[in-house]
């Protein structure tokens, strides 16, 4: 196994997501959406005027991005960025990473409240749910900050369609959540998938590895592979605060780091990289 640093000089880099043979993540207080290869040729996709969270794709090709403070979904067709839908009503902090679905709907998390005040105090969060006709619904109540999010399917030896299941990091509540998902998108039969407290891990961003566990950022300076249960397979130590992780298609793992935290550092010190475990 060996770690490589493929880009520097980033605010803070996140919300990964490996598509058509390039990762592909936000720079938070760039206002930038990048693309970067396996040999480090990054180039911006997207510049926004707010802060670009999670990142997927839909059915036709088009991008999707959660626009963070302005608290909406953006559609990009690789010409014109134009909105998917409003998520104000739901959103109590800014908005944040996402999944979409095989069928174009998204799941976003947000803060649930204002997390750069001083006076501000823990909130729980709606996980918001944006279907492929952009009409915008509650897929979950009282999440403790929803954050990074796969999708995993299975199927069982009594059923021949693929049981999908959301697994979603509650930073808060340091445990991985899982659902079953309907096939109108709906989620049910919520539970703890991953319970990480008595690790002392706290979850942010998420991926899924081949092998069915889940990768974790640990707001620490530790990659963990976790087992559905808790039990911890793999611990990966770097030199700076891993914040999100995406497995490429060689099961290489992409990994964004930081040395700073609060936004005004960010942008001052560029300390965040895309790094990527080999192995």
């Amino acid at each position: 196994m060996k770690i490589e640093t493929l880009m520097r000089g980033l605010s803070f880099s996140e919300c990964p997501r490996w598509h058509d043979g390039r990762l592909w993540f936000s720079d938070f207080y760039t206002n930038r959406v990048y693309s970067i290869d396996s040999a480090g040729n990054n180039h911006i996709e997207l510049q926004l005027d707010d802060n670009p969270g999670g990142l997927g794709w839909v059915p036709n090709g088009d991008l999707r991005v959660v626009s963070q403070t302005q608290k909406k979904l953006l559609g990009y067709d690789g010409t014109a960025i134009y909105q998917v839908a409003d998520l104000s009503a739901l959103a109590g902090g800014n908005c944040n990473d996402m999944v979409i679905a095989d069928d174009g709907g998204a799941y976003i998390g947000n803060f649930g409240f204002d997390i750069f005040s001083t006076n501000s105090q823990p909130t729980p969060a709606t996980l918001i749910y944006v279907s492929p006709t952009g009409q915008v619904s509650a897929a979950a109540q009282a999440m403790q900050f929803p954050n990074g999010s796969v999708i995993l399917s299975a199927k069982n030896h009594e059923q021949t369609n693929a049981i999908k299941t959301l697994v979603i990091a509650e930073t808060m509540a340091r445990c991985l959540t899982a659902f079953t998902i309907a096939d109108d998108g709906t989620l049910s039969d919520r539970r703890v998938w991953a319970d990480l407290d008595s690790s002392a891990i706290t979850p942010d961003g998420i991926a899924a590895d081949p092998t069915g566990d889940i990768w974790v950022a640990t707001v620490s300076n530790e990659l963990v592979k976790v087992m559905e249960g808790g039990e911890i397979s793999q611990r990966i130590e770097f030199d700076q605060t891993v914040i999100a992780c995406a497995v490429a298609d060689d099961g290489s793992v992409y990994v964004c780091t930081t040395a700073h935290l609060t936004p005004s550092e960010c942008l001052k010190y560029r300390s965040a990289r895309i790094e990527r475990v080999v192995f």
